[in-house]
């Protein structure tokens, strides 16, 4: 039973293992998206941004899993808050100047 039980846990530990060094071999860092300047700015531009800011957000979540270097991974995560952030301040100016 145990030698049964050490068995399925290898080989869902390899299987695991393959389909994760699969997706990470092919995993490439997303490309920041552009946010608009302010004399670029319209509705269409700015919901354009946000679709582009919400792909890199989740493929960069994605991309992420295959991080193994804490300190690489820390400043991943800082890029990522650091584009939201741009986006959200972009959008707060684009919703005063229509107001």
């Amino acid at each position: 039973m145990k030698v049964r039980t050490l068995a399925t846990t290898l080989l869902m530990t390899f299987a695991a293992s393959a389909t994760f060094a699969a997706t990470c071999d092919n995993a490439a860092l997303p490309a920041m998206p552009g946010i608009p300047a302010a004399d670029e700015r319209s509705f269409e531009s700015m919901l354009a941004a946000q679709n582009d800011v919400k792909t890199y957000v989740t493929a960069s979540k994605e991309y992420l899993k295959c991080v193994r270097s804490s300190s690489r991974h820390n400043a991943l995560v800082d890029q990522i808050y650091a584009v939201a952030d741009e986006y959200n301040t972009a959008l707060a100016e684009f919703q005063a100047s229509t107001r």
